[in-house]
């Protein structure tokens, strides 16, 4: 017998409501996976790029780092001597200068291993000798520990660049007719003469022991050799005149003035 319309009719009407039950079930299952989908690439998104960021922190740690013992050992960009050295007077240095201006009135002593310039700050590496007596001697102590920066010294361990380094130091003698006597902080110590209207470098080294190596023990205010008067042996002046300590042995012949012996 053929199925009544109406009994089919109510079957599938009973039937729609589970389905759509069913469809919408699904559907919210499908967007709730999508959404899970989402977020776990979101929160996996958000890790790389937290790792990026530590590792890109990490880098420009170590990058500033670098240069800041780079800087330092350069005596840093404010402070290089090769063209132009910014000049603080004395008392007034305040900052990073190239240069600082020293008033020799008096036997003076700069701790370099110290803070000794404008009271709190590293000294640089050039000083400039702006009055003097051509008796008074300026000592540089400490040179093998000495500041660099503000905050880090030669023969540290807080850098391996500083442990085993070496500094520059300019020293100028800007006046006419007086020398400038320069002295180091060795246990046994050297004192250098700086003539007249002249600069002078040396170097100092974490393991020097406080010694200044200038380009020559003898070449400074005229040619000195020897172990006599003044340090010298024999002085050439820079107007000619030789002084010995002993008696002039000529090998060959010699001409003085007019006379040939």
């Amino acid at each position: 017998a053929k199925p009544k319309k109406g009994s089919i009719t109510q079957g599938l009407k009973l039937l729609s409501l589970p389905l759509c039950v069913l469809c919408i079930t699904l559907c919210f299952a499908a967007c709730l996976m999508i959404n899970y989908f989402l977020y776990s690439q979101l929160q996996l998104s958000l890790a790389r790029s937290a790792a990026a960021m530590d590792r890109v922190e990490q880098l420009e740690s170590l990058q500033s780092a670098d240069m800041q013992v780079n800087d330092s050992m350069n005596q840093s960009q404010d402070r290089r001597l090769a063209e132009m050295a910014i000049l603080a007077y004395g008392a007034s240095y305040t900052s990073n200068p190239g240069c600082v201006t020293v008033a020799l009135g008096s036997d003076t002593t700069i701790n370099l291993a110290a803070k000794s310039c404008g009271s709190t700050k590293a000294c640089p590496p050039c000083f400039i000798i702006t009055s003097d007596a051509a008796t008074n001697v300026l000592t540089f102590s400490g040179c093998s520990t000495a500041y660099f920066s503000q905050n880090m010294q030669l023969g540290t361990s807080e850098s391996a660049s500083a442990s085993i380094a070496s500094v520059t130091y300019t020293f100028i003698n800007p006046h006419a007719s007086i020398n400038v006597l320069i002295k180091d902080g060795a246990s046994s110590p050297t004192t250098h003469t700086l003539g007249p209207a002249s600069f002078s470098q040396a170097v100092c080294y974490s393991s020097g022991s406080n010694v200044l190596y200038f380009p020559n023990n003898y070449f400074t205010a005229g040619v000195h050799s020897g172990t006599g008067s003044a340090g010298t042996g024999a002085t050439l002046s820079a107007a000619g005149r030789l002084t010995l300590d002993e008696n002039l042995v000529v090998a060959g012949s010699a001409s003085v003035g007019t006379t040939t012996t």
